[in-house]
């Protein structure tokens, strides 16, 4: 049976996570806080220069600069860049002061997902 009331039929929305880059804070890595040109903070973005890649906002982090990002990190990851590639090129954007060391003292809690920031 059809119908012509198109407008009874509604997308299903599914919560399945997006795909995204491995995110443990553990280990050796690298980090900066990326900014837009406007000064507006995205988060900071970390690395362990193998397979993980990701975003944690700030308190000062600006929600729509964070959306963004996440959005463009998970398009990368589904594209198959590479972890240190995807960093190496927002580091390009931005030449904020790279740090080097353990990314276990990032934050006293595991990051979010790419899919969901962490604010606070």
């Amino acid at each position: 049976m059809t119908s012509a009331h198109f407008e009874d039929f509604r997308p299903v929305e599914t919560s399945a996570p997006k795909p995204n880059y491995p995110q443990p804070l553990t280990g050796p890595g690298r980090w900066f806080t990326m900014r837009d040109t406007d000064g507006s903070v995205y988060g900071v973005l970390f690395t362990d220069d193998r397979l993980s890649l990701g975003l944690i906002a700030t308190p000062d982090s600006s929600p729509p600069h964070v959306a963004a990002a996440l959005e463009a990190l998970r398009a990368a990851f589904a594209a198959g860049v590479a972890a240190t590639d995807q960093f190496e090129h927002w580091l390009a954007q931005d030449p904020s002061p790279v740090i080097t060391g353990d990314l276990g003292t990032l934050l006293p809690r595991p990051p979010a997902s790419v899919g969901a920031p962490v604010v606070g």
